[in-house]
């Protein structure tokens, strides 16, 4: 037999799961963090938005999968009696769905629904679009709620 790794067919235990949820919204919370900080400081690029919903969309999704498992939310009960886990995780899920959705919906694109985070420079180079942080004041409140729904 082949010594199991953690992503054999030897199923992650209740704790397990839980941890890595964990530290995926731990994550999630960084991720915000440094981006609400940076966007106060200056120009974000185009491409950092992108990348930010594209990965914020994908550990969503993370979360959704491992949340899933079977008996979770009475193992975290059980060893957390204070935390209402299931209002706590429907809260960051709704706020990490409204993040994205703000993206998408605010991000610039053309007609046709291309996103329109460059442009050609000199010499024929691109260069990445820049939000400044006036323009980025309505994200920071979505950036904030998130932060919020994470300890």
């Amino acid at each position: 037999m082949a010594f199991p790794s953690n992503q054999g067919t030897i199923p992650l235990t209740l704790s397990q799961t839980f941890d890595q949820i964990r530290a995926l919204a731990g994550s999630i919370k960084n991720a915000a963090t440094s981006l609400n900080t940076r966007s106060l400081a200056g120009d974000i690029s185009a491409y950092e938005i992108v990348s930010y919903c594209t990965i914020l969309a994908s550990q969503r999704d993370q979360v959704a999968a491992l949340a899933a498992t079977t008996g979770l939310a009475a193992y975290v009960t059980e060893y957390y009696p204070t935390v209402n886990i299931v209002s706590a995780y429907t809260d960051m899920i709704a706020q990490v769905d409204t993040t994205v959705l703000w993206i998408t919906t605010n991000f610039p694109t053309s007609a046709g629904g291309d996103l329109l985070e460059r442009k050609w420079g000199a010499g024929g180079k691109t260069i990445n679009n820049t939000f400044s942080t006036s323009t980025l004041s309505t994200f920071r409140t979505q950036l904030t709620a998130l932060i919020a729904q994470i300890d």
